[in-house]
C-alpha cells in the first residue's frame, strides 16, 4: 500500500510494490478528480473529471495500468481493483467532462519540486464542457460537439508561458469548447 505525508508532499511505496506499480496522487475536489502522475516526466497526462465530488483531498495510489476509452478511464490498481472515471452512470467518479492535460504546462500546474501539488489551480485549464443551452465561444468543439482537443504553444501557467494540451469527452446535455 501507498502513502502519502501531505506535510512534504511526499508519495512512498512499500519495497514490494515498486518494481510492478506507478505511483498516482488522487485529488478528490468539490467541482473535480484529478489523477496525477507521482513524479513529473515530461510525457505525463494528468487526468481531469469534472462534476459534483467530495472534497476528500490528496490520497496515494499504486497503479498497475490507466486504460482510457474516451468517455472512461480505468484505473488497474496493483491490489488487483480498479477505479473508474465516467461521463456515465456506474462507474466509481462520475461527471460531465473528462480531461487529459499534457505537455510542459503539467510540470508547472500540477508538481511542485517534482512531486504533485495537494491543491493544484485547474483555472487555466482551457478544454471544458459547457451545458447545452448556455453559449460559449470555443476555438474548437462548439454546439453539436461531444469532444475537442488544443494545442496551446504560449498558456501561460503560474507567470511561466509555456506549451499544454489538452482534450475532452462530454457526458449527454453538455457540449465540448477548447480554446487557445
Amino acid at each position: 500500500m501507498a502513502s502519502c505525508d501531505k506535510s512534504n508532499n511526499s508519495l512512498t511505496l512499500k519495497t514490494s510494490e515498486r518494481a510492478s506499480a506507478l505511483l498516482y496522487a488522487l485529488i478528490e475536489k468539490s467541482d473535480h478528480v484529478l489523477l496525477v502522475p507521482g513524479f513529473y516526466q515530461a510525457d505525463n497526462k494528468v487526468y481531469m473529471l469534472r462534476g459534483t465530488f467530495v472534497d476528500r483531498g490528496m490520497q496515494s495510489i499504486s497503479v498497475k495500468s490507466v486504460s482510457d476509452f474516451g468517455d472512461r478511464l480505468v484505473v488497474n490498481l496493483i491490489n488487483g481493483t480498479s477505479k473508474s472515471f465516467s461521463l456515465h452512470a456506474g462507474a466509481d467518479f462520475v461527471g460531465h467532462s473528462l480531461v487529459t492535460v499534457s505537455d510542459a504546462a503539467n510540470q508547472f500546474a500540477f508538481y511542485s519540486n517534482g512531486l504533485p501539488k495537494a491543491d493544484p489551480d485547474v483555472s487555466w485549464i482551457s478544454c471544458t464542457c459547457v451545458q447545452q443551452g448556455i453559449p460559449a465561444e470555443c476555438a474548437n468543439g462548439g454546439i453539436g460537439s461531444s469532444n475537442c482537443s488544443v494545442d496551446s504553444r504560449y498558456q501561460v501557467v503560474g507567470g511561466n508561458q509555456i506549451g499544454s494540451k489538452c482534450s475532452v469527452n462530454c457526458a449527454s446535455g453538455y457540449y465540448s469548447c477548447c480554446n487557445k
